[in-house]
């Protein structure tokens, strides 16, 4: 039986997929990651090739997976494959914040205080959307939390399978939340609609893929600027820098300068300013590559310049911006204080390749 279940993943077009990037990325193929591949290749198939009875009617019992871990891992890594191998099903892979962003904003349109707009709004995403993956599902905020329960009651409801990577286990989810009560249900609600997969490893992927040539620069001095501005005159063909706006749903946003897809700008512009993630999203869909000089060494009286930059790189990220960054110090020295910086360091590592 082992051998023939052997011949079939080897046989599937998920697993050729992934070694095949293992190939092309010079990655050794490791057995936690197959063991999660695995589970999306049974997904898979139920999507791709459903029975008769599940096209007619909604499949509420297929499950979707719950993926969570350390970061470098290959979370996101395996997401992204699965995704891409999706073809009959429709579907959509979105950053967990920016989707409730739009649910937010969507449901105050509908007139959110109005009795069955979370199921309406439910129906809508079923109608376009069978398949939903959320990259770096968390909750941080109570307006998130509170919708939780309701949101994806809804979703499940309509048949809506979703697939959810994590640095975080669900019973940590909003641990320490304001009215955390009101937001245990989910958990439970989680577990009966997903398979939650934890996914170990020693291997810190992204640090592995280190370029020897780093767009990212200590210390900060004229040396430093020298490079940022010859790194600036390539990009742009010379281009002055002079003081531009760039507008999202808050408060405008100035960089000190803007041409051809490049902004030159400081951590005290960006990260010492009240800016959110509005602020950043407008940004990301302006440029292609984000030149940020002066990014300090913190102190935990620096919380919330270092939860701003967390953001910022969460979507810069997410949104496959080149960063080219002048610090104090190294990554794994900016700010000690643990948490979710340490995903903020990870992927500062692998931002390094540009």
């Amino acid at each position: 039986m082992m051998k023939k279940n052997a011949m079939m993943i080897n046989s599937d077009p998920l697993w050729k997929a992934y070694e095949k990037a293992c190939l092309d990325e010079d990655f050794q193929e490791n057995p936690y990651q197959k063991g999660l591949l695995s589970s999306f290749q049974g997904l898979y198939q139920h999507l791709e090739n459903p029975s008769l009875f599940s096209r007619v009617f909604k499949d509420h019992s297929l499950k979707g997976l719950y993926i969570w871990g350390d970061v470098g891992r290959g979370k996101t890594f395996l997401m992204n494959l699965f995704y891409h191998q999706i073809e009959k099903t429709p579907k959509r892979r979105v950053h967990f914040d920016q989707f409730m962003r739009d649910i937010h904003q969507t449901l105050q349109e509908m007139g959110d205080k109005k009795e069955g707009s979370v199921a309406e709004f439910a129906k809508i995403v079923s109608r376009e959307t069978k398949l939903l993956c959320f990259d770096e599902f968390q909750v941080t905020n109570i307006a998130d939390a509170m919708l939780m329960g309701r949101l994806f009651t809804a979703l499940f409801e309509e048949g809506v399978v979703t697939v959810m990577t994590s640095n975080t286990p669900p019973e940590r989810l909003y641990e320490n939340g304001l009215h955390r009560d009101r937001f245990l249900p989910f958990i439970p609600l989680l577990r009966n609609h997903m398979d939650v997969i934890h996914l170990q490893g020693d291997v810190d992927y992204r640090r592995n893929k280190l370029s020897l040539q780093t767009p990212y620069l200590t210390p900060c001095n004229e040396e430093t600027l020298s490079k940022l501005q010859t790194f600036w005159n390539e990009t742009t063909e010379g281009a002055l820098k002079k003081e531009t706006v760039v507008k999202g749903q808050g408060p405008a946003l100035t960089l000190d300068g803007l041409a051809k897809g490049v902004a030159w700008t400081s951590f005290e512009n960006l990260c010492g300013k009240a800016y959110g993630r509005g602020e950043y999203l407008a940004l990301a869909e302006t440029i292609h590559t984000l030149i940020l000089w002066g990014i300090p060494q913190m102190t935990h009286e620096d919380h919330n310049e270092a939860l701003r930059f967390t953001t910022l790189i969460d979507i810069l990220y997410d949104k496959g911006i080149w960063l080219v960054a002048a610090a104090e110090v190294e990554p794994e020295y900016l700010y000690q204080q643990g948490g979710s910086f340490d995903r903020t360091i990870s992927r500062l590592y692998e931002m390094q390749h540009g």
